[in-house]
């Protein structure tokens, strides 16, 4: 039995340059309920979630989708976006006193899953 809201780390990895911090490895998951899961990580450290699980709102999500971290990543959001990994669904979601903008990760043959 899976607990929902943990998720298992699968590959692939991809690497992720930022010029505001450096090299990082993108990490995918899956949450529990099948949901998408993206970890950033420097070398064998995790430095952050790039996504957020908010129990309510997951059935809002499509495929491939995810609430990005703007709590912990707002500083980095544009370099991560601009990475071209990810393309900005325009689609929001408001938890407590945060707004998380849902992004959806690009599948094509330069980023693979």
């Amino acid at each position: 039995m899976k607990l929902l809201g943990f998720s298992d780390i699968i590959t692939p990895v991809l690497k992720l340059q930022l010029p505001s911090y450096g090299e990082l490895e993108l990490r995918f998951g899956i949450y529990g309920d099948g949901h998408l899961y993206l970890s950033l990580y420097q070398g064998h450290l995790c430095t952050t979630d790039l996504t957020v699980r908010i129990e309510d709102s997951m059935d809002r999500l499509e495929d491939g989708e995810f609430f990005f971290n703007r709590v912990k990543l707002s500083n980095y959001e544009d370099d991560i976006y601009d990475s071209g990994m990810f393309e900005r669904t325009g689609k929001v979601v408001v938890s407590g006193h945060y707004v998380y903008p849902i992004w959806k990760y690009k599948k094509n043959e330069k980023f693979s899953d």
